[in-house]
């Protein structure tokens, strides 16, 4: 809990630059309402609390400085349609805060950590630049992709749930890719995570459940790194290419309960299979390994000390 909201924060420092209004404050809280930019600086460590602060996620990101933290309060918050977010910001929820609707993360990266995100009838999270850490989130998507990724996009998950929902739903019509839920049946994500273009996503400690297509799909030049990673609970299928290929798959310690471990023929034009990797047929008992050919990671990669 917040015991000094962003607003009060905000009057008194304004009180205090205020030529008759701060004549009693004290000499160095003078000095600091004196100066612009240790005020912001000061402010970004102060939490926007939605809706104390703001009655909306989108009015706090208007007032939102660079480098400012967002809190939002437990219950859930909807946006209308697609809500971007152009400026560096680290987002976060009380337990139990759960927003419902899209966000496009934009080119000036941030992080985005203890909260539900509910799909509005399209992906959870679209980030289509910079570079974004996402932590202990729940994606729940019953329509295209919990995380879609493209452009130049680096992401970097930790600790995160992405798929579908694992109540019984009732029958729905997902509108991006032509799928169908049938009354009765798990609402089903058609993919965990779609990267593309050139974006590189690197998965750790996550669980990818309730998907329908594939968990990780790879288009054009875009790399994918998946770490200490668990796919059960309804998944199709692990891995799936489409146009491009995708530049490289690396899949590290990761626990894979699967009907079939890639959708079709095409592959990566790099992968890298490491051997403590487990794969369990849902037909058998017993985890058992299954090896692929594992190629050299490439030189240069973007990840750097990742």
């Amino acid at each position: 809990m917040i015991s000094t909201p962003w607003r009060q924060t905000a009057f008194a420092l304004a009180s205090a630059a205020h030529v008759r209004m701060g004549v009693d404050a004290a000499p160095a809280l003078q000095r600091v309402a004196a100066s612009p930019d240790l005020l912001a600086l000061i402010m970004c460590w102060v939490p926007l609390i939605i809706p104390d602060d703001a009655s909306s996620l989108f009015l706090a990101l208007q007032r939102a400085a660079s480098g400012q933290r967002l809190l939002l309060r437990c219950g859930e918050h909807s946006v209308s349609g697609r809500l971007r977010i152009d400026r560096h910001v680290f987002l976060s929820g009380e337990e139990g805060a759960c927003i419902r609707g899209t966000l496009v993360l934009g080119a000036e990266g941030g992080e985005i950590s203890d909260l539900t995100v509910d799909d509005g009838g399209d992906c959870c999270l679209r980030c289509e630049g910079g570079d974004w850490t996402l932590r202990d989130l729940r994606l729940r998507c019953c329509h295209s992709a919990a995380l879609h990724v493209s452009g130049s996009a680096r992401v970097v998950l930790c600790g995160c749930t992405l798929g579908g929902d694992e109540d019984h739903g009732t029958a729905v019509m997902l509108s991006a890719y032509g799928s169908v839920q049938q009354t009765g049946m798990r609402k089903r994500a058609c993919y965990g995570v779609v990267v593309k273009d050139r974006a590189a996503c690197r998965v750790r400690e996550c669980a990818l459940t309730c998907i329908s297509e594939a968990a990780v799909l790879l288009l054009a030049r875009s790399q994918a790194v998946l770490e200490k990673c668990v796919m059960s609970e309804g998944v199709t299928c692990g891995f799936d290419s489409g146009r491009g290929r995708g530049r490289l798959l690396e899949v590290r310690g990761c626990a894979l309960e699967l009907e079939k471990l890639w959708g079709d023929m095409d592959r990566p034009r790099q992968v890298v299979w490491e051997d403590d990797n487990k794969r369990r047929n849902r037909n058998r008992v017993n985890l058992y390994y299954i090896r692929v050919p594992a190629t050299e990671t490439l030189l240069g990669c973007p990840w750097g000390n990742w």
